[in-house]
């Protein structure tokens, strides 16, 4: 799935944010002039630079000066270097070449009907993954699935009917536990494969959801090992989410991993 503009517009979205909170923090900033240093015999000398040009010596008693000026020109520099990528941003997006995908969608569906498109477009990609088939593990006689998601599927347990609940609210296509063949030919039915709408890169997820039994967390590191060795990494392709008896993942949390890394 070809994705072009969307990376940088989410990128200005992020500088915005970035522009209005350092303008924000720089205004709570009271103390004038800018930071000067010298360095003489290894020694530091700090002195505030006024607005009328005049030279200040900074002793050790003005070290809270002396950091409020140092941030000052901190953020400063920050919102000059966001401001000049905010604008080179803009006018890229402004001048932004046609892209395969437009010169289809403008043709007249007379020509559409005749032409099979040379790019698969955003929405294609998602309805075919939504579509394509795949082999579940299946539940054993004694697993009688007793949450159910708002999909109506049965799931093994309540964390798993919360992280299905919230790929509903948030319209993420999954799959649960489908057949996975990592590099060396295991077989895995990893809890959940996601797919990221807007990136198009999946993401499988487990949960382990009994890690105060010392043989289900021996076997949940190793599996995690397996993963990695196969191309699977945290943060990157891979989330898992852990519970105990006692202590249970949250649905903010749960939200959070979402908004991170699957919308």
């Amino acid at each position: 799935m070809p994705i072009y503009t969307g990376n940088l517009a989410e990128r200005k979205s992020e500088l915005q944010n970035t522009i209005r909170q350092l303008k924000s923090e720089l205004q709570t900033i009271k103390v004038e002039g800018t930071l000067q240093t010298s360095t003489q015999r290894n020694h530091v000398r700090y002195y505030q630079r006024l607005p009328n040009g005049k030279r200040r010596y900074l002793g050790t008693e003005d070290m809270p000066t002396i950091q409020t000026l140092a941030r000052k020109q901190y953020l400063t520099k920050c919102l000059e270097t966001a401001q000049h990528e905010y604008r080179y941003i803009c006018r890229t997006l402004d001048h932004y070449p046609q892209s395969g995908e437009d010169v289809y969608a403008k043709l007249s569906p007379e020509r559409q009907a005749v032409i099979t498109p040379f790019y698969q477009s955003k929405e294609d990609f998602i309805r075919e993954w939504k579509e394509q088939p795949y082999e579940r593990l299946p539940f054993r006689e004694d697993d009688t699935g007793n949450y159910v998601t708002l999909n109506g599927e049965k799931v093994r347990s309540k964390g798993e009917e919360m992280i299905a609940n919230q790929a509903y609210y948030d319209e993420v296509p999954y799959r649960l536990e489908p057949k996975l063949y990592l590099k060396n030919g295991r077989k895995v039915y990893p809890d959940f494969v996601l797919l990221n709408t807007r990136t198009g890169q999946e993401f499988i997820w487990e949960h382990f959801g009994m890690m105060d039994d010392e043989q289900y967390r021996n076997k949940t590191l190793a599996k995690i090992s397996v993963y990695m060795e196969s191309g699977y990494y945290p943060g990157i392709n891979f989330i898992f989410t852990m519970e105990t008896e006692k202590v249970h993942v949250s649905s903010f949390e749960i939200k959070e991993i979402f908004n991170t890394y699957l919308k």
